[in-house]
């Protein structure tokens, strides 16, 4: 097989495998969890703490999209109209939805 065959063969078999995983079926069978293993450096409630806070948004927030959900019927059966929640600002700019991730500060546990 010559590379220029075999560089037109590899987006292929990726699309052809990516389309495979996509249509498996979908069962709604879930697999049994797996057996945690026991944590190695448990938290101790006497020395933990609490992380508090407030995640703002500055300057006016962006006006909701709306989703074309027309593709699929069950969606329009039940109204078909559902708005882009990227950004939820509420009051004072405060943020909805957040996720907030500590990097570091635990130490040498």
């Amino acid at each position: 097989m010559t590379r220029r065959r075999r560089v037109a063969v590899i987006p292929g078999l990726v699309l052809l495998s990516t389309l495979l995983v996509a249509c498996g079926g979908g069962t709604s069978e879930q697999p049994a969890p797996a057996a945690s293993a026991p944590i190695a450096n448990p938290v101790d409630p006497a020395t933990a703490g609490n992380i508090t806070g407030r995640v703002a948004f500055q300057g006016a927030p962006p006006k909701p999209a709306m989703l074309r959900m027309d593709s699929d019927p069950n969606c329009v059966q039940q109204g078909g109209n559902a708005s882009d929640e990227s950004v939820v600002v509420g009051e004072g700019g405060a943020l909805q939805n957040v996720f907030v991730y500590v990097k570091d500060g635990l130490g040498n546990l």
